[in-house]
């Protein structure tokens, strides 16, 4: 009786044992090998991304007369070896339904986190058939938030669907995280106009505290100039009369440069 008490026990000791084997090995079938794959995907890989990455932007298109209905936005990354964030042809971009689109340069727009966007992103336009803009084997173009875009590549900037213009600079700053949701732009545009007569409050949308970032921005439209010299300050009160309270920086005293269609990020320096 003990002799098939200890057969029974040595049986389901080996039953448990390749149980746990199995299922702490990499599955394998006929010579696939799932976490080897995963290490060899050309396709970009994102782990945690900072909440404020999901901020979400447009970027917008007008297409020649002679491509497809149907318009795509392939975006990638040219410090990455990768098939881009999506595949070719990429994502398809919604058409502009609305009475303002008539009078707005743009017919197509797409939607896209925050994410998407950083000093080595590219876009490419296509109708996934015979035309793209630009030309296969060429570099595409930088990919801006609130970009507007033609074949030509950046044209200007959509501070709204139905307000979009090519005289448009866009100030980002990266504030000290000290002056969160308090920053203010001191600028001059061109450099014999007079600077404006109080800071403007800095755009600061759906960055929070604890999203990690304390970026903001502001539109400013530079006419017919071609730069913007500007300093930030974090107004302690919105009242102008209380500016000795503000706490100030303008780049030890050079002041910030921002140039129109480009994408402008400056970063504190106090």
């Amino acid at each position: 009786m003990i002799f098939n008490q200890n057969k029974l026990i040595l049986f389901f000791t080996l039953v448990l044992v390749q149980v746990l084997f199995t299922y702490s090995s990499p599955i394998t079938e006929n010579n696939y090998n799932v976490e080897e794959e995963l290490n060899n995907t050309n396709l970009l890989k994102r782990t945690y991304e900072p909440p404020y990455n999901y901020t979400l932007f447009h970027v917008y298109f007008k297409k020649p007369d002679n491509w497809g209905d149907k318009i795509y936005a392939y975006i990638y990354d040219t410090k990455k070896d990768s098939e881009g964030l999506n595949k070719w042809p990429g994502l398809e971009m919604n058409t502009c339904n609305h009475d303002y689109c008539k009078e707005n340069p743009y017919d197509y727009y797409v939607i896209l986190h925050r994410s998407y966007f950083n000093e080595n992103s590219r876009i490419i336009f296509t109708d996934g058939k015979n035309h793209q803009s630009p030309e296969a084997f060429q570099e595409g173009f930088k990919l801006l938030r609130f970009g507007l875009y033609t074949q030509d590549g950046i044209k200007g900037f959509c501070k709204t669907a139905d307000d979009c213009s090519n005289t448009y600079a866009i100030i980002y700053y990266i504030s000290h995280p000290d002056w969160y949701g308090h920053v203010y732009a001191h600028y001059q545009i061109g450099n014999n106009n007079s600077w404006t007569e109080k800071p403007e409050f800095m755009f600061f949308e759906n960055y929070r505290e604890d999203f990690g970032s304390n970026e903001s921005y502001l539109f400013v439209d530079v006419k017919n100039e071609k730069e913007l010299t500007v300093a930030f300050c974090d107004l302690i009160e919105s009242n102008w009369d209380y500016q000795y309270k503000a706490r100030w920086d303008n780049n030890h005293g050079k002041n910030f440069k921002v140039y129109p269609l480009t994408e402008n990020i400056l970063h504190y320096t106090v």
